[in-house]
């Protein structure tokens, strides 16, 4: 068939070039050490560069940038608005809220359920 070729002749020429594998010559060695060596004090030096800039800057990055930053003090005002407000002027949005009191110990689990099973 055509699809069946006598492939003797191409291994032999691969296992020919694969056994003749000539070490790179000292030219070659040394512009890829002088590569490297670039290429690691540029990354070496823009990573400085970075943390320099940390602080103020690296919070920036974090939030957002400035659009984050202006929407975390408007966020900020509005609270401080709402809880300056008069308690009176929220029970007339929320009926209830300020009548109503909580303890840190409504906000635990309750062990009732337990002492039912175990009864």
């Amino acid at each position: 068939m055509a699809t069946d070729k006598d492939d003797a002749l191409i291994d032999a020429a691969f296992a020919t070039v694969r056994a003749s594998d000539p070490p790179p010559s000292d030219d070659l060695v040394a512009r890829i050490l002088a590569d490297a060596d670039a290429t690691q004090a540029a990354q070496h030096s823009a990573s400085r560069q970075r943390s320099l800039g940390g602080g103020w800057r690296g919070l920036l990055g974090v939030i957002g940038g400035w659009r984050g930053a202006s929407g975390l003090v408007a966020a900020s005002l509005v609270g401080l608005a709402i809880g300056a407000a008069l308690p009176a002027s929220l029970s007339a949005v929320v009926p209830g809220a300020v009548a109503a009191s909580y303890d840190l110990t409504d906000l635990g689990p309750s062990y009732e359920i337990v002492a039912e099973a175990t009864e």
